[in-house]
């Protein structure tokens, strides 16, 4: 039995990762599951035991993307963080590292921009992932709660207020980078801006 979830465990990686390279160089709405399924090696019967549909391979594309910030949020309510804005900088430099060397994560994430909002006509492109934007917002307002209660988030700064402009901070770099990749280091310029955006947000003594 154990053999069995762990052959299943890989083939729904598998399936994952040639999902995500397909939708990187084709586009989510050009990629179909019979060409999911030929990348992964499976049948495409295989591909809908795992998964109902293609948003559905796009939805846990997403939350693996997501995991670093889970994590985050998982130690804080385990209480074994005593930084969690430092910690939150030390995330997100992480995550910008690896969408500037790869560049199906930059595509990746681009498609979710592209899903999460409405299109230029008003109409939705795609699947509705507009919940994971919610998500990750209330997993930043968890972050600078607990900065809250040790003390660490500036008074003048709510949970609610400093996720917002965290959010908002993030994803519009992230826009304007993913735009015109190259126009700047985000690794590295962006992680500086983090840095200080949250030591802003940091209590004052």
């Amino acid at each position: 039995m154990r053999r069995t979830k762990e052959q299943a465990a890989r083939t729904r990686a598998d399936i994952l990762a040639a999902a995500h390279n397909l939708f990187a160089e084709k586009g989510f709405e050009h990629t179909s599951l019979e060409a999911v399924a030929e990348a992964a090696g499976v049948t495409r019967g295989a591909v809908y035991w795992y998964f109902a549909n293609k948003a559905a391979i796009l939805d846990a594309i997403l939350e693996r993307e997501c995991a670093p910030i889970e994590d985050l949020v998982s130690a804080i309510s385990d209480e074994s963080i005593d930084a969690p804005l430092q910690a939150l900088a030390r995330v997100t430099s992480e995550t910008f590292g690896r969408i500037e060397r790869d560049d199906h994560k930059r595509c990746i994430y681009a498609i979710f921009r592209q899903m999460s909002g409405p299109g230029v006509d008003g109409a939705r492109q795609g699947p509705d992932l507009s919940g994971h934007a919610r998500q990750f917002r209330r997993q930043l307002e968890t972050v600078f709660a607990y900065a809250q209660r040790l003390g660490q988030l500036n008074p003048s700064w709510t949970p609610e207020l400093a996720a917002l402009g965290f959010n908002a901070m993030v994803t519009g770099m992230l826009e304007e980078w993913s735009q015109e990749a190259g126009a700047f280091d985000i690794g590295a310029r962006g992680a500086r801006v983090v840095a200080l955006f949250l030591d802003h947000l940091g209590a004052t003594d």
